[in-house]
């Protein structure tokens, strides 16, 4: 797919401090040497000179300057990692476009500003040590012997991708995220780190944490998350144990910021269209290159003059009639994503609410995908000693497709060009009795509703400074509605008698899945230092529990096609009903140590032992170690300069 994308974003704040980037207090730089130009006049010169399209706001940068020298206008890339290590901003480029976001000053970024003095240019630097979400916790990047990487929330901010797990392609080294079909709500990736690690069909997608649950990257409106770790290889994944064969992405979500009332407003609309549609013949071409097979198989003809003459006749009255693809892909295509959210602190209460609507239009009438998300992520801090998270998630999505979605796209490319789509009102018999104009229009739905609630709450004490204990409850709740109604689409000859039907009774089935997943876990954190010699213990516990119930039924042969409930299906030996229960535990014991020597010298081992109901015997319980070591060669004294 294709997507064309209008981005607007609106940012309202209560008494927000005002920094200034790479500017005198006059408001002009003062140079030596150097050229400097205004970030916003370099970033329309750059997307003029490189035919690329920009997204920015233009009140985000200005009175920023930029060394010009240093731009080169016909290398896109570089030019842009120059900027990105110049000034606060972070880009993402995704086909031939680029989108910018603007970092804060007190986020993980160098704050520089310029000043005058003696004709020349002093930067004064604010290093932050960076830190890192890993497997239950948090690490100084600077320390980590795992592959870890780090992808900000903020590059996601205002893309237009409705399924989280898209922002990833690209972004981290040694993970692909391919896409089989751009169907509204169907767009979802399959998410891989470092390739296929099984075979045979087993599951090769990398487990998904969301704030410490177990969850679905693509149930986050991707304007709520913060930061999106991932763990790469058996080193920093293997205190998850065996579900982790395939890596960890671990999500945390956007908590209340400052002591200030925030509003933020996102909006961003566009189109979908077809890119990469199936080339077809004309009708004419398409018969007579039928008849020259023919007749070098076995001397005959399979189309006539006179057959040949009364479908030029025909296409030259209505050519529309003969074109499949155009009737087929006769959808809007438009898409639209709104995100609010509000962060505000009184007194020991801080609350960052958020809500997401999104709509897409599918390319194929009748198809479509909404979602509607909420989160409230609430701290509640009495005192040094307590941190408490109350955490709720809400997600309803719906999806609408056509019943025989797949035999549509199927003949997209297949329907040969000499059969008109209708015969007067009625439908052609196309091919084999499949018209797929008819499915669209008449042929049923599939309707399926997803609703996902989320609860979180994480306590925190701190007894001591060397000491953290952590408690946390996390019940979530999902249920699945399938509805799929399938109709008979009648079709017919050219004399308009009837030639019957693909389908040859209409049907309905209904299905209701209900989920139930509990987790609970504790874990005690140990951090001391001698000296040089810094250590830290993890030790921890959990529990989780899994139910699945599944309801169905068939009916079939309705009397009235457009009453869509099973009551109205032949009460007959053909009606069908099922109904199953699943469920499975799953309890732990993980921990982890860590040393290093002046953050030089660097030590981790992690363990983990599971314990599963879905084995017996010997089976029921495994063992996951990992170790691993590193020096930071850069703080070696020979090292530096």
């Amino acid at each position: 797919m294709k997507k064309t994308a209008i981005s607007i974003a609106l940012l309202v704040a209560v008494g927000l401090p005002v920094h200034n980037y790479a500017q005198t207090q006059a408001g002009m730089p003062v140079t030596n040497n150097q050229r400097q130009v205004s970030l916003v006049k370099i970033l329309k010169k750059l997307e003029k000179s490189t035919n690329t399209k920009f997204f920015y706001s233009a009140s985000d940068f200005k009175n920023i300057w930029v060394d010009e020298n240093k731009i080169n206008y016909s290398a896109l890339k570089q030019s842009l990692d120059y900027l990105k290590k110049s000034v606060p901003l972070e880009y993402q480029i995704q086909n031939n476009t680029v989108t910018f976001r603007k970092l804060a000053s007190n986020n993980s970024f160098t704050e520089n500003e310029i000043k005058p003095k003696n004709d020349t240019i002093n930067q004064q630097e604010k290093k932050i040590e960076e830190v890192v979400v890993v497997g239950y916790g948090t690490q100084k990047k600077s320390i980590v012997t795992g592959s870890v990487s780090v992808v900000k929330g903020s590059v996601a901010e205002g893309q237009p991708v409705l399924s989280a797990g898209n922002i990833l392609q690209g972004l981290a080294p040694g993970v692909t995220v391919t896409t089989q079909t751009g169907a509204p709500g169907g767009d979802a990736g399959n998410i891989r780190i470092r390739g296929i690690n099984s075979f045979g069909g087993s599951d090769s997608n990398p487990l998904v944490i969301i704030d410490g649950v177990a969850g679905n990257i693509n149930d986050i409106d991707v304007n709520m998350i913060e930061s999106i770790s991932i763990l790469k290889d058996a080193a920093s994944s293997a205190i998850y144990g065996s579900r982790a064969a395939s890596g960890v992405i671990l999500v945390t979500t956007k908590r209340a910021k400052g002591d200030k009332l925030t509003a933020q407003y996102r909006v961003y609309t566009g189109w979908q269209t077809a890119t990469a549609i199936p080339k077809v013949t004309d009708g004419l071409t398409y018969m007579k290159v039928f008849n020259d097979a023919s007749m070098n198989d076995n001397g005959t003809k399979i189309y006539s003059d006179e057959a040949i003459n009364a479908f030029t006749e025909a296409y030259s009255k209505n050519p529309g009639n003969y074109d499949w693809q155009k009737a087929i892909l006769q959808g809007s295509g438009f898409l639209q994503d709104h995100y609010f959210s509000l962060s505000a602190k009184s007194g020991i209460i801080s609350v960052a609410p958020s809500f997401g609507y999104s709509k897409q239009e599918g390319i194929i009438k009748n198809t479509n995908f909404t979602r509607f998300a909420f989160r409230n992520n609430m701290d509640i801090t009495p005192n040094d000693q307590w941190n408490i998270r109350m955490d709720l998630s809400f997600v309803n999505k719906d999806r609408k497709q056509i019943a025989d979605e797949g035999t549509i796209w199927n003949y997209l490319g297949r329907m040969p060009t000499n059969i008109p789509i209708y015969y007067g009102n009625n439908y052609s018999d196309g091919w084999v009795k499949i018209n797929p104009v008819g499915f669209i229009e008449d042929g049923g739905n599939r309707k399926q509703n997803n609703v996902e609630l989320i609860g979180n709450l994480n306590v925190s004490y701190k007894p001591t400074d060397w000491l953290t204990l952590k408690g946390l409850v996390a019940p979530r709740y999902l249920t699945t509605n399938i509805h799929l109604f399938r109709k008979s689409v009648n079709t017919y000859y050219e004399d308009g008698t009837e030639a019957g039907a693909a389908n040859t009774f209409t049907e309905l089935t209904e299905s209701a899945r209900r989920q139930f997943y509990g987790t609970y876990q504790f874990q005690a954190n140990v951090k001391k230092d001698f000296g040089k010699h810094n250590f830290e213990l993890l030790a921890g516990t959990s529990r989780e529990t899994y139910n699945e119930k599944i309801l169905s039924g068939y009916r079939r042969d309705f009397l009235y096609d457009n009453y869509e409930v099973l009551d109205a299906g032949a009460d007959n030996e053909t009606k069908d009903n099922g109904g199953s229960e699943y469920e499975w535990l799953l309890v732990s014991a993980f921990g982890r140590f860590n040393y290093n020597y002046n953050q030089k010298y660097l030590f981790e081992a992690n363990v983990r032992y599971d314990g599963t109901s879905r084995f017996i015997g010997k089976n029921r319980w495994a063992f996951f170690p990992s170790f691993s070591a590193g020096w930071v060669v850069s703080r070696e004294n020979f090292s530096k300069v």
